[in-house]
């Protein structure tokens, strides 16, 4: 085996685990790309100099083309047809006359990647990043370390100059590689803010509705069921769920590539479409785009005038008493802010003065009381300065949960004796009621396992364990710790305790953007990090070097997580329709990443605002509290393990 593939096989081992490359330049690879590059085209050579894009015609499979994660092993089977040096000079002029002249000299040094390929034919029936192929090939893929465009072929480019038609339909899909593909989907940048996600905030990655129709069931019902939420047709006619952020950008990015002007008429008469496509044609201009010559058909969004509406949204609230303060984001409009009138159940509670407040951007606390055992509904209606039509409406829930009626919880594995249950307890307190450890600044909520319990809840082990979760001003967690404490043999004292500290970093708006850990040996590692939020909501976080998308569902008007950690993580996906029982051990402080489990019960469960009813069908019996029946029971089976859970009311 020679040296070259043994420096291959062990870069793309080291490669393997990491969640995304660093795409910063090594002096080896640069040293190696300028012995690639073709230094008689003149273009070439330029396009290097000035904005730091290596145009290759002739370069390496693996480290150049197929270097990177996701879908490895489509991109390494994909084949690959090269061209020439004389292919390439006709080529890049074409580039030059038809692509790059529609980016700026900042969006091409900014936006740009560091290498683009070029080919005379990628031949593939899998997808290549976003691009789906057609007849078994594409002409534009992008992944995080290259772009590569195909038909680069003399005899291709000669085609396409012959035929306009031709030459479009390539560009579009150049761009679409560039701009959707490379900057959004593998750079992460976006070309539009807060006020484009908030118009679709409540709708992403949510049930289309409660009956889980298909798009396509949808659409026949209704011609303009997506467009009048703001979103396009879905790629999957069989998804039940909207799309989520990231991918109702990459949809408006390729319809504005490829509208024609019968489209863009249509969506010019759609106010919430017109805003959004208006937004993303601004956003990605500002950034040195040049859209009408990408697509001339977008200047009546360019143009259009645009009165930019107010926007509100608030996280769902869950309280443990009849009061709460819901934290309500109001992204401002063209107006100024008059007041905000608050409705509980239907009933006007009272008026919050905004006057005062002169930011685009403002978070206004509202003090709620009144609020009834289980879910309340809260509506919001905003009015501006000098206007008496309501500005924006919001609809969310604050659920009043208690466990005063809770006597506890327990949980037994399949594989233990069949009266053996181990009990779930918490205890809330000013500075932590678990040890007595005060601290004036912190509220500790602890769950604790008291050893082994019989039907009749009698204890019958001392091993004790419990999960101490410190909460600042009552809001978020910032630390966690598990502790385990083995007593002598008359349980008066601990002989030993194990603790892991699981440490939560926030930035100014209280979003988390880091989980630490520390374990007995106190080397700390990073476990979760890279977490995006848009509009408020946690859209992606990386756990453990690999990312992950949570999922919301919203039914009934009530929004709630419910891949309970994630899908993909548990393996499961809980069911939610809006009748289920609120769970009286959610906190609606624990982060949404925190891994691991509590005393044996996997803690995507203890995520759960409500007692979901199945599991993609396998909890058929669901978890719900029963008051009739004192003694409640469901079972679970969670990778080949089934717990039994049950609750005892007084």
């Amino acid at each position: 085996m020679n040296r070259r593939l043994l420096y291959i096989i062990a870069l793309l081992t080291l490669l393997g685990c990491a969640p995304k490359e660093d795409t910063t330049p090594s002096g080896a690879d640069t040293d190696r790309l300028e012995t690639l590059i073709d230094q008689q085209v003149k273009q070439i050579v330029d396009f290097k100099e000035q904005y730091g894009t290596y145009i290759l015609y002739d370069f390496d499979k693996v480290l150049d083309f197929a270097y990177q994660f996701e879908q490895a092993s489509n991109w390494n089977n994909a084949r690959l047809t090269p061209i020439t040096h004389d292919d390439a000079e006709g080529a890049v002029a074409m580039l030059y006359d038809h692509v790059f002249n529609c980016y700026s000299d900042s969006y091409k040094t900014t936006f740009f990647p560091r290498k683009l390929l070029l080919a005379s034919d990628i031949a593939s029936t899998n997808e290549l990043g976003l691009s789906i192929p057609v007849g078994g090939h594409h002409t534009a893929v992008a992944n995080i370390n290259s772009v590569t465009f195909a038909r680069m072929s003399s005899k291709d480019v000669t085609e396409a100059q012959k035929d306009e038609t031709v030459m479009i339909d390539r560009c579009n899909e150049m761009h679409r590689a560039l701009m959707a593909d490379y900057m959004v989907k593998a750079r992460d940048e976006y070309p539009v803010g807060e006020e484009f996600f908030a118009y679709s905030k409540s709708d992403y990655s949510t049930l289309m509705n409660n009956r889980r129709q298909t798009a396509a069931q949808l659409i026949k019902e209704d011609e303009h069921f997506f467009l009048d939420r703001g979103f396009f047709f879905p790629d999957d006619d069989e998804s039940t769920y909207f799309a989520g952020a990231e991918d109702d950008v990459l949809s408006y990015i390729r319809h504005l590539i490829d509208m024609d002007s019968d489209t863009a008429n249509e969506l010019m008469d759609m106010p919430l479409m017109a805003a959004k496509m208006h937004l993303l044609a601004i956003g990605l201009q500002a950034m040195g785009v040049d859209v009408m010559r990408v697509n001339p058909c977008i200047e009546p969004f360019l143009t259009m005038e645009y009165v930019q509406p107010a926007v509100m949204y608030a996280n769902d609230v869950v309280t443990d008493n009849p009061k709460a303060t819901l934290e309500v984001t109001i992204l401002r409009g063209s107006h100024a802010l008059s007041h905000m009138v608050v409705l509980v159940n239907g009933e006007e509670q009272q008026t919050v003065d905004l006057s005062a407040y002169e930011k685009m951007k403002v978070v206004v606390p509202v003090s709620l009381d009144g609020l009834v055992k289980g879910a309340n509904a809260v509506t919001l209606k905003l009015y501006e300065e000098g206007r008496d039509r309501v500005a924006a409406t919001l609809t969310t829930g604050v659920s009043y949960a208690t466990m005063d009626e809770v006597m506890g919880f327990t949980i037994k594995h399949s594989d233990e004796n069949e009266d053996v249950f181990r009990r779930i307890k918490i205890s809330v307190g000013d500075g932590g009621d678990v040890d007595n450890e005060q601290n004036p600044d912190l509220t500790t909520v602890a769950f604790e396992k008291h050893g082994w319990l019989d039907r009749n809840f009698m204890e019958n082990e001392a091993e004790y364990r419990y999960w101490k979760m410190y909460r600042k001003n009552g809001r978020v967690a910032t630390i966690v710790e598990y502790l385990q404490d083995g007593f002598n043999e008359n349980y008066t004292a601990p002989l030993y305790r194990q603790t892991d500290t699981y440490t939560f970093l926030y930035n100014d708006e209280g979003e988390l953007t880091e989980v630490r850990h520390a374990g007995e040996d106190n080397v700390e590692s990073t476990i979760v990090n890279d977490v995006v939020y848009v509009a408020g909501r946690m859209v992606r976080y990386t756990y453990c070097g690999r990312v992950y998308d949570p999922v919301y569902a919203t039914v009934n008007g009530v929004t709630t997580r419910v891949d309970c950690l994630d899908a993909e993580m548990s393996g499961l996906q809980f069911g939610f329709d809006g009748t289920e029982d609120l769970n009286p051990y959610y906190m609606p402080e624990l982060p949404a990443v925190l891994p691991g489990s509590i005393s044996e019960v996997p803690l995507q469960l203890l995520y759960s605002q409500y007692l979901f009813k199945s599991i993609d069908g396998i909890w058929k019996a669901g978890w719900r509290r029963d008051l009739k029946d004192k003694t409640n029971t469901a079972t679970v089976t969670i990778d080949g393990v089934t717990y039994t859970y049950r609750f005892k009311l007084k």
